[in-house]
């Protein structure tokens, strides 16, 4: 099962201690290990992120957590497949989003 984290607040803020806890679910604890992303909105514009690989084995994730931009409004998503394959594209939020 896929699982999902969202952001939104009314000051600024940063994924850290939520986004390391939905990562290590995406590998260290749990079965979603077969991609990961997350999309960051900056005012006009929008800061995505994504990988086919397991989100709690990955540097970008870790990254993420201690440097990533402070936002109102964010979305992250780890993909447990159970169709299609393991692939960048198939790695949400997408680019439509």
């Amino acid at each position: 099962m896929c699982e999902l984290l969202a952001l939104s607040t009314s000051g600024p803020a940063r994924l850290t201690f939520s986004l390391h806890t939905l990562a290590s679910r995406g590998g260290a604890t749990g079965i979603s290990r077969d991609g990961w992303g997350v999309a960051f909105y900056l005012g006009q514009d929008v800061a995505l992120f994504r990988e086919p690989l397991a989100a709690g084995d990955g540097p970008r994730v870790r990254y993420l957590e201690t440097q990533g931009p402070s936002t109102h409004l964010a979305i992250s998503h780890i993909r447990h497949a159970t169709q299609d394959a393991v692939s960048f594209s198939n790695a949400q939020p997408g680019a439509t989003i």
